[in-house]
């Protein structure tokens, strides 16, 4: 399984972005970048988060925890994590009367398409 280093290298070059194009996209120094891909340091939390979000992968990716670049990285919106959220925190007869609603709009969509 590879290690961070081996992943930031292999995703960063196979975008064809520079060592440098990284750091300063990320706010760090030039080297920092470089370390990282020689193995020598690792990064904080907060930057692993940041690289992640740079290459819209999952951190267990670059971890070397998971092969799927998008292990963990929610499909749903913002939006709709807070509509599911607020869902669950029905009582179980209101979430039942929700469900015939949503239910009848997309009956009646389906007939007038």
């Amino acid at each position: 399984m590879p290690c961070f280093s081996a992943r930031l290298k292999e995703i960063r070059t196979s975008k064809g972005i520079h060592q440098s194009e990284l750091a300063k996209s990320l706010g760090m120094k030039g080297a920092s970048v470089s370390k990282y891909e020689l193995g020598y340091s690792q990064p904080d939390l907060d930057t692993l988060i940041l690289i992640a979000d740079y290459f819209e992968v999952s951190a267990n990716y670059l971890l070397g925890l998971s092969d799927s670049p998008q292990d963990n990285i929610s499909p749903y919106t913002d939006e709709e994590i807070t509509l599911l959220e607020l869902f669950k925190r029905l009582p179980a007869h209101r979430q039942f009367e929700v469900k015939g609603y949503i239910s009848g709009i997309l009956n009646s969509l389906d007939k007038s398409v």
